[in-house]
């Protein structure tokens, strides 16, 4: 989901009056067909879905067994299946590494009409693995989403705020109950636990537990950027993304601020006045945010 704010501050130019683009949304090739239905949330809140486009005749549902780095990584997984009388192949990743070279290679198996098919088939293919030594797992998905070209089905959620005629109160809350370290939530369970009339994702997250303990054994779903709750600092700053600021006005409106390429500066200094830089709060010691 996208959160409009009406007016806010990095859309000072823009009329106060936004309305919803009735005619080509920028996703997709140019006039691709669309549809555009809304209903009000609560006063000064609409919710609007776009539905755009079509799936191409070209994609379609596939078994997924792994993926691999390299095409040679996945050789002996899929020479065992075809061993076994399934057909493999490997897949190309649409996206590329820093030098332009492949990400890796999906070790794929069918082409299916329909996701329940394509389940049978990895159902088909566990059962068959069951007791071999290599014993595979596989799931399914649709090659519409393997970030190649597509022409939809895309479904758009906006959420369009008009700050002076809402009652409404923006807020940040972490997934799970302001724990960074924890098992996460969904948008809709955090929606129902904090009682709120509407919830949107705020921006790209991390599986990446660098927090994993035996009490939090599952993969948080934490922010990817600098989180602030409550003017405490709980996350700093990643690839330089950008954060959006939500503060009240004079007349106790919502008003909503884009930051753009924000960096973080933490220095910690003793009695002594003795300092030191601090990397990071709450991100993982090692790797790097590439998404």
């Amino acid at each position: 989901m996208f959160l409009g704010g009406c007016g806010s501050d990095i859309a000072a130019t823009a009329p106060e009056t936004w309305t919803m683009p009735s005619t080509d949304a920028p996703l997709g090739p140019a006039g691709t067909r669309q549809s555009i239905t809304s209903r009000p949330v609560t006063a000064g809140v609409t919710y609007y879905q776009i539905q755009r486009g079509a799936l191409s005749p070209n994609d379609f549902w596939t078994v997924n067994i792994g993926f691999y780095p390299t095409q040679d990584a996945a050789q002996a997984d899929a020479d065992a299946l075809n061993a076994l009388g399934f057909d493999t192949r490997l897949d190309r990743s649409a996206g590329t590494d820093i030098k332009g070279d492949a990400l890796g290679y999906y070790l794929s198996v069918g082409k299916f009409g329909t996701q329940d098919e394509a389940t049978a088939h990895a159902n088909q293919i566990a059962e068959a693995t069951a007791n071999k030594s290599n014993k595979f797992k596989p799931g399914v998905r649709n090659t519409a989403l393997a970030g190649n070209g597509a022409t939809g089905p895309w479904i758009i959620n906006v959420l369009a705020i008009k700050p002076s005629q809402t009652t409404a109160r923006l807020s940040f809350a972490l997934p799970g109950g302001n724990n960074l370290g924890g098992t996460g939530e969904t948008v809709s369970a955090a929606v129902s636990r904090l009682g709120a009339v509407a919830g949107i994702n705020a921006g790209f997250f991390s599986n990446i537990n660098p927090f994993r303990t035996p009490q939090s054994p599952q993969p948080p779903r934490s922010p990817v950027g600098t989180t602030v709750v409550d003017g405490k600092l709980v996350g700093t700053a990643a690839g330089g993304r950008p954060g959006v600021m939500i503060t009240t006005t004079g007349a106790g409106h919502p008003k909503v601020t884009v930051l753009p390429k924000l960096t973080s500066s933490i220095t910690v200094t003793d009695a002594q006045n003795s300092a030191i830089d601090v990397k990071s709060i709450d991100r993982p010691i090692l790797g790097t945010v590439v998404n």
